[in-house]
């Protein structure tokens, strides 16, 4: 009977271990669910689930929860089980006593009451939280409606019925406008009152919002495109190449003294921005002389110089002063008949040539304005010697002046500004002695004739101070550079990877120019929401060389303000370096500032367009090419004539450096002058970064191709410059040879959506991004690029230079 008993326990058993055995391959069914919402889950909501490794991708389930919380109820199946890859939606109805807040993961559409978490990847616990409403306004309900232009936008859509505490997002999105603010219930034109100035508005329904029962919300703009000239008791000549209608603006005269422009929209749209008006007897005001336009009619407000760019929608009141000087009385003056002719082949606007020249200052006072007329004849010159000894601390010169002879100040030793009109013609830098340019600190120039640039490429420069005019309230990333930034940024492209965070300028020029005074003059314009790249060529000019020269007045022909933002005692050359300009200028046609919108040189963006670029280099070297050094030898404004490289075919290496005029880059009077520029942008509280111009590898000089050396030049660069940071390395910026144009600096198309890219990392890891977009992630339609087809357009030959 034991041993059967035995048996049987035996028997039993098996069958147990069997039946257990049997069920490893059952389906395990899912714990119930929690009813009261709390998350079970013991896996991080931010780490992924564990994927079996032997089920298919398409397989795989996600749990997704909303958290219970106070204030609402989730009434369909919580939490669901959902596909990779799918939506997750929950309908969640909330409670008339509260109102919508936020929720953790997803968006809520407060009027179908619905949550949606899109391309469910992981295990998600939703935290959805509302708000109380006030007592008196529970239950209640609002028709909505919102009053904008086309590009404003409203997260609730118009005409809808809201409740109490509905949370309504308003954003005024018409950028060629001055943004007044919100108003409910009326137009600020209609009585209304603004609630916020901010673009982006954020306010629950009810909530003092409410008139009876209706919302209405009102997006106040004034025209950005009108502003108006107060003539100041002067008066107006309205047969004036100023006052003519074109196809750029209109002009009326209206009964209280002012002159109403219009800006059409074949100016206004390129460039967003007024070309104020040149002195050309417009405006006239017998016995004074045109300082200035202002914003305040007291000339408290911000000073505008004659011939230089404005923008409406920068100020409350859209409208320019026109501030007069008083002439001094011609008692003040020793002076005499003379003779200077006009000369061959000049076009020159208004050229007097029999007048009257000063020879002698007999004011004693500090502030000298010398008269347009004397008698019934122009003053056309200043002779040598007539100011010699002068205690005048400033000196406003009229449009009618062509003749500063040499030496005309000497020993003005508290001479500090002039107001310099562009009529003169005949001036060299002799016109002051050392113990006048040891005081002299402003020079304030104003246009009293026609431009002759402004169609041809320097006008790019106008297109380029016009978007950061017009970008002032806003981020900016502005570059600043010479002509391998000018023609290889895109940034159309640069601001869509960035997401239309940041206003991008592209303030490049040419290496010629003194980057030092574009840096300087930009301080005016930053602040702590800016971000200023500087990135040189391999040229002294770009890094701290001050002599001005001819040919950045053409750049600065048609944005005169820029002057006003430098201190000229740390410049050399200007006064000879302008007569050059002038003689050039006064034989050429005349234009109008406005033909800054041709767009045969540039785009909208102020980048260089050219139908040469869009294809690949052809195997040849260039003419007039720099060397890539990558180390402290840079080229000086003395270089000279450049080699002639197509001769050079045999050294591949380029590293016959004998012919070439080189300066070193830490040069103490070089890093003076770049340093106190870079310094005062940072003073502005504005970021400045370094970055480095895009090279041709087959430039590279042999002992630079490998990575010890180019360390080290990242090193030097870090070190000599008193920026922020580098944005990545040298070699980060070296490209094949075929991704360049005409010179080793000079980048095609190809080479400048590359360019860009790597700009975009770079600055993506300053700004600390989390992810960073891929070169196509924008797609390819933006002008001035192109793209290589591959998986990701990434230049396989881009650091073939090192050894």
């Amino acid at each position: 009977m034991k041993k059967l008993c035995l048996l049987l326990t035996v028997l039993i058993t098996l069958l147990l271990f069997m039946s257990s055995c049997s069920s490893g391959g059952a389906t395990v069914q899912n714990p119930p669910q929690n009813q009261d919402n709390t998350n079970t889950d013991d896996t991080p909501d931010d780490e992924p689930e564990d994927e079996p490794e032997d089920e298919p991708e398409d397989e795989i389930y996600y749990k997704v929860i909303v958290n219970h919380g106070e204030g609402f109820t989730v009434t369909s199946e919580n939490p669901v089980d959902v596909k990779r890859g799918e939506d997750a939606v929950f309908d969640i109805v909330i409670e008339p006593t509260h109102a919508f807040l936020s929720t953790s993961a997803g968006e809520y559409d407060q009027l179908e009451g619905r949550l949606t978490v899109k391309n469910v990847k992981k295990r998600i616990s939703i935290d959805f939280k509302t708000q109380a409403v006030a007592e008196e306004d529970v239950g209640k309900s609002y028709a909505y409606i919102f009053y904008g232009t086309n590009k404003d936008t409203t997260s609730i859509n118009s005409y809808r019925d809201v409740s109490a505490g509905t949370l309504i997002t308003v954003t005024a999105g018409d950028m060629s406008k001055k943004f007044d603010g919100w108003s409910f219930g009326k137009r600020l034109s209609a009585g209304g009152s603004i609630v916020s100035t901010e673009r982006e508005f954020e306010f629950r329904a009810g909530d003092g919002y409410a008139t009876g029962d209706m919302i209405a919300v009102y997006a106040n703009y004034s025209d950005a495109n009108v502003y108006y000239y107060h003539l100041g008791g002067a008066v107006l000549d309205s047969s004036t190449v100023n006052m003519t209608d074109n196809d750029y603006y209109t002009t009326e005269y209206c009964t209280d003294g002012r002159v109403k422009v219009t800006l059409l929209d074949k100016y206004f749209s390129y460039a967003g921005c007024a070309s104020t008006f040149w002195d050309d007897g417009s405006f006239k005001k017998d016995g004074y002389v045109l300082r200035e336009y202002n914003t305040k009619e007291d000339g408290s407000g911000e000073a505008y110089s004659l011939g230089s760019k404005f923008c409406p929608a920068s100020v409350e009141e859209p409208t320019l002063y026109c501030i007069w000087e008083k002439a001094d009385e011609a008692t003040l003056f020793e002076y005499a008949e003379y003779n200077y002719p006009k000369p061959a082949g000049s076009a020159a606007d208004h050229w007097v040539e029999n007048g009257i020249i000063i020879t002698k200052s007999l004011s004693d006072s500090e502030k000298v304005v010398v008269p347009e007329k004397i008698g019934n004849k122009y003053v056309i010159a200043i002779a040598e010697g007539a100011f010699t000894g002068s205690r005048l601390n400033t000196l406003i010169l009229p449009r009618s002046l062509k003749l500063i002879e040499d030496r005309a100040f000497v020993s003005c030793s508290s001479l500090t500004t002039v107001y310099f009109p562009d009529s003169i013609y005949g001036i060299s830098n002799a016109v002051f002695d050392s113990q006048t340019y040891a005081s002299f600190k402003n020079l304030i120039v104003n246009a009293t004739m026609a431009p002759r640039y402004s169609a041809d490429q320097y006008g790019a420069f106008a297109v380029k101070l016009c978007r950061v005019l017009s970008a002032v309230n806003e981020k900016m990333i502005i570059f600043v550079a010479g002509s391998s930034t000018y023609q290889g940024l895109a940034t159309e492209y640069l601001e869509a990877l960035l997401d239309g965070e940041y206003r991008v300028i592209n303030y490049g020029t040419t290496r010629t120019r003194p980057g030092y005074l574009y840096m300087e003059a930009l301080a005016h314009y930053t602040d702590e929401d800016d971000i200023v790249v500087f990135s040189p060529e391999n040229s002294a000019f770009m890094l701290g060389e001050n002599l001005i020269k001819a040919n950045m007045l053409l750049d600065l022909e048609g944005v005169n303000n820029l002057y006003r933002y430098i201190d000229f005692s740390k410049y050399t050359g200007y006064f000879s370096a302008f007569a050059e300009f002038n003689a050039d200028r006064y034989i050429r046609p005349a234009k109008r500032y406005e033909q800054i919108c041709n767009d045969r040189w540039s785009n909208r963006f102020g980048d260089y367009q050219n139908a040469a670029r869009e294809t690949y280099v052809n195997d040849g070297k260039y003419i007039g090419a720099y060397y890539i050094t990558f180390n402290n030898r840079i080229k000086s404004m003395y270089e000279g004539q450049w080699s002639n490289l197509a001769n050079q075919e045999a050294n591949k290496d380029y590293t016959d450096l004998s012919n070439e005029t080189w300066t070193g880059l830490d040069r103490p009077e070089l890093l003076a002058v770049i340093n106190a520029a870079i310094d005062k942008v940072k003073a502005t509280g504005a970021k400045v970064y370094f970055s480095f111009a895009p090279a041709d590898a087959s430039a590279v000089v042999s002992e630079a191709r490998n990575a010890a050396w180019i360390d080290a030049y990242d090193r030097l660069i870090s070190s000599v410059y008193t920026v922020d940071g580098l944005l990545g390395s040298a070699k980060d910026y070296v490209y094949d040879h075929k991704y360049f144009y005409d010179c080793a600096y000079h980048v095609n198309d190809y080479g400048r959506a590359y360019r860009t890219y790597s700009l975009y990392c770079d600055i993506a890891e300053i700004l600390g991004k989390d992810t960073v977009k891929g070169i196509y992630d924008e797609g390819v339609a933006f002008t001035g690029c192109k793209f290589e087809s591959g998986s990701d357009g990434a230049p396989l030959t881009k650091v073939d230079f090192l050894g």
